[in-house]
């Protein structure tokens, strides 16, 4: 049994194979609903994106964010239908340099 199925929270690092690329289609973009709660129980701020032909949705902050931005723009709905790739890596957050994170890149063609 896998924690991350079991729990059906929104999409982490743990859910992306190390060292691969993992190419999405992004669905759609929202904002965040009255449920939509962070790990500590707290209300979510953050814009939410869907992925075609993934069950679990992305919380996107402000690094994912801009970098979608320099390749689609400023505009969210411009982004539905567009492919990028997402990563799993390492950033410094929450006082650890090695906590686990998601990254974007352009889609490679």
């Amino acid at each position: 049994m896998k924690v991350s199925e079991v729990f059906d929270g929104f999409l982490e690092a743990e859910d992306i194979p190390e060292n691969k690329d993992v190419t999405v289609t992004i669905e759609n973009v929202r904002q965040p609903g009255k449920d939509d709660k962070g790990k500590d129980g707290r209300q979510m701020d953050k814009p939410i994106v869907k992925f075609a032909k993934v069950k679990k949705e992305w919380v996107l902050n402000k690094t994912n964010a801009r970098s979608i931005r320099r390749l689609y723009g400023n505009e969210t709905d411009d982004w539905i239908g567009k492919q990028i790739a997402i990563y799993r890596t390492t950033c410094n957050a929450f006082g650890d340099p090695k906590t686990p994170c998601i990254r974007v890149r352009g889609k490679q063609l």
